[in-house]
């Protein structure tokens, strides 16, 4: 399951589309606020991967970021901005899985995506730990790293 969080409809449509095509089932919110909603909800399912726009109205993506890591630590997650740069990539940056910048290849998300969900069956095929050093994307490092 890939959730998608998205204000734009025309956006976020097209984003479940391309999702769809593939073996991935998704969910999508056209909020931030309404994603932490259903994250309360009894009917929350936890997803491979979340997806989020960055620049929303109310609560932007990486702040989004941020609470759905005080609850899912180790969630997978990818921000997609029109933008290149500024603060909300530099701010981000750290906290991400991937990033994706608007226009973007249907081909890339969904390599990314493949990509996420092999790095998460492989930690729950016995790794207790995920790396400093992404082995999927070797110039970043891991978001979810920890020390034990």
């Amino acid at each position: 399951m890939i959730h998608i969080i998205d204000d734009d409809s025309m956006v976020r449509e097209t984003i479940v589309d391309i999702i769809e095509s593939t073996q991935f089932d998704c969910l999508s919110f056209e909020s931030g606020e309404h994603y932490l909603d259903y994250m309360n909800s009894p009917d929350y399912q936890n997803p491979i991967v979340v997806v989020s726009d960055v620049k929303m109205l109310g609560i932007n993506g990486y702040d989004l970021t941020l609470r759905i890591r005080e609850r899912h630590p180790f969630q997978k997650i990818v921000l997609i901005s029109g933008e290149s740069t500024g603060e909300f990539k530099l701010s981000a940056e750290a906290e991400l899985c991937h990033y994706l910048f608007k226009p973007f290849n249907p081909g890339r998300l969904i390599d990314t995506l493949n990509t996420l969900a092999s790095c998460g069956a492989s930690h729950q095929e016995g790794k207790s730990n995920y790396p400093k050093q992404c082995h999927h994307e070797k110039h970043r490092s891991c978001p979810l790293h920890c020390e034990k």
